[in-house]
């Protein structure tokens, strides 16, 4: 008899002194087959029973900050994932990791760190910092939300870097019931999940040109709006 993990994954009445067979052992989420112990070549002259032994398998962790790996470690299956200290001299307010799982899944993880930073009332999470190029997206206000009328810049200036604004986050405006209109730069390229949803004062919006694709969660139930151009 083979059995895994409590399960029987073979089982037969073989003759005294028979090749024994030994079957493939069942998959693991989170491990690897290691061993069904000292397996006889053949039949002995008793019942035998083996049971499939499992090794825990370790995945790689990754934390990145502006695309440079910050820290990493080897982490087993279904334990907690540390957390590094905190990011410091960086443009931006450090806001905190991107989704962080409670325990290690069956695969690595890639984690990025997140900095925003406010300009103008407007929130901005930072997307990329490179050489020739700084991109950010707008993002919900960390306290209140946004009302009146809203004026998104092509690019905004903080620390002495210029920030191009190239997107409209997931949520950005959610529920903002008192937002009455906006305008997107032209450098707009993407507009997020339920990035308008609940506007129920918004009336018009404009799409930029770059913009190919919107999610259908995106406007719902903003049940002021008659033009989307």
């Amino acid at each position: 008899t083979f059995v895994a993990e409590g399960v029987i994954v073979f089982e037969d009445l073989l003759n005294y002194g028979s090749q024994i067979i030994i079957p493939d052992a069942p998959d693991k989420e989170g491990y690897s087959f290691s061993t069904w112990g000292e397996v006889e070549e053949t039949v002995p002259n008793h019942d035998v029973t083996y049971t499939a032994v499992y090794e825990i398998n370790k995945y790689l962790l990754e934390y990145y900050v502006d695309g440079e790996l910050y820290y990493n470690d080897s982490v087993a299956y279904g334990a907690a994932l540390p957390i590094p200290k905190e990011p410091e001299l960086y443009d931006g307010t450090f806001s905190g990791w991107d989704y962080v799982p409670s325990t290690m899944p069956a695969h690595d993880v890639v984690i990025e760190g997140c900095f925003e930073f406010v300009y103008d009332n407007i929130n901005y999470k930072i997307i990329n910092v490179w050489d020739t190029y700084r991109s950010v997206k707008v993002v919900p206000l960390k306290e209140g939300k946004y009302t009146g009328h809203i004026k998104i810049p092509n690019s905004v200036t903080y620390k002495d870097n210029v920030y191009i604004v190239e997107g409209i986050g997931d949520i950005a405006f959610y529920q903002c019931e008192d937002l009455q209109s906006i305008q997107m730069p032209d450098y707009i390229e993407y507009i997020g999940g339920e990035a308008f949803s609940g506007c129920s004062s918004l009336k018009e919006i404009h799409i930029p040109n770059k913009v190919s694709s919107v999610p259908y969660s995106a406007f719902e139930n903003c049940t002021s709006l008659n033009h989307v151009i």
